[in-house]
């Protein structure tokens, strides 16, 4: 009976998961071909786009708020959903006119890239809202 449901189990996993590599990546090259890049917290999360209160910038037109598109099962997208955190965002503007933040670009809770942070502040002058 084990042998059975060992074998439902196997049966039963999805073989579709998503996994995000991103391989070596260039700071500045991804700095340069990014669209928009600021530090937020979540002041809307919903299954499809999060909102963020900018509080500083370093590259865009950046107005005090911005919308994510967050759809799932799409390339390395950065799911954003923590309210207590703060985030660093590389926002790429798609086709439809919606910005989506990525993984590989740099984007990130903000407390785990303090080095990209550091970066940023020493290469750019960012604009505190």
């Amino acid at each position: 009976m084990k042998l059975f449901w060992i074998i439902a189990i196997i049966i039963f996993i999805p073989t579709s998961a998503f996994a995000c590599s991103c391989g070596p990546q260039n700071l500045f090259e991804n700095y340069n071909s990014i669209d928009s890049i600021f530090l937020g917290k979540i002041t809307e999360s919903g299954t499809e786009s999060a909102t963020l209160k900018v509080t500083k910038t370093w590259k865009g037109d950046i107005n005090e708020s911005f919308t994510i598109s967050q759809p799932r099962g799409k390339d390395c997208t950065l799911y954003i959903n923590d309210k207590n955190a703060e985030y660093l965002i590389f926002a790429q503007k798609q086709d439809d006119g919606k910005y989506r933040a990525y993984r590989c670009a740099g984007s990130a809770k903000a407390k785990d890239v303090t080095k990209i942070i550091e970066w940023l502040n020493f290469g750019t002058e960012g604009s505190i809202r």
